[in-house]
């Protein structure tokens, strides 16, 4: 339920895969969180060793989640 007179939320929805060494996302427009979490893989190429793929799949969830606040 939204506020009245708030912002409208806009919402872009994607599934998730999450295999041992995958994380697949797909959606229909391009979403912030994701793109994101690729920007930080491509400053911080150690993150994926360190935090594995569900450590990246964590942080796409705590963009979205963000990105409601």
């Amino acid at each position: 339920n939204h506020n009245a007179g708030e912002d409208p939320l806009d919402t872009v929805e994607f599934k998730i895969f999450l295999r041992p060494g995958q994380l697949i996302t797909v959606h229909d427009r391009p979403s912030s969180s994701v793109r994101g979490a690729q920007e930080r893989l491509q400053r911080e190429p150690k993150m994926l060793a360190t935090r594995g793929v569900d450590g990246i799949l964590h942080t796409i969830v705590d963009a979205v989640i963000d990105h409601y606040f």
